[in-house]
């Protein structure tokens, strides 16, 4: 009787998406343009450069970027810093 062998690529994918969190996951992602996500931040585009300097998840086709709200979103909750004065 031959036994067959598991499908690595089938066993990889199906790894990889059991990790994917519902609650980050979006199907129906918001993508915005710079002055979209600047009015949606409520920053000037000076912040906006620093920000994408610390990691700020966005994504660039020519000249063009793109923000997803639910990607910013994250990233925004990563960062959050409760300070007490």
């Amino acid at each position: 009787m031959k036994t067959t062998q598991p499908n690595p690529i089938a066993a990889a994918l199906e790894a990889e998406t059991s990790v994917i969190d519902p609650k980050r996951y979006n199907p129906n992602r918001k993508w915005q343009n710079t002055p979209q996500i600047m009015d949606y931040l409520q920053i000037s585009e000076a912040t906006l450069a620093r920000f994408k300097g610390m990691g700020l998840p966005y994504s660039k086709i020519g000249m063009t970027c793109r923000y997803n709200t639910d990607a910013i979103d994250i990233w925004l909750e990563e960062h959050y810093m409760n300070k007490v004065v």
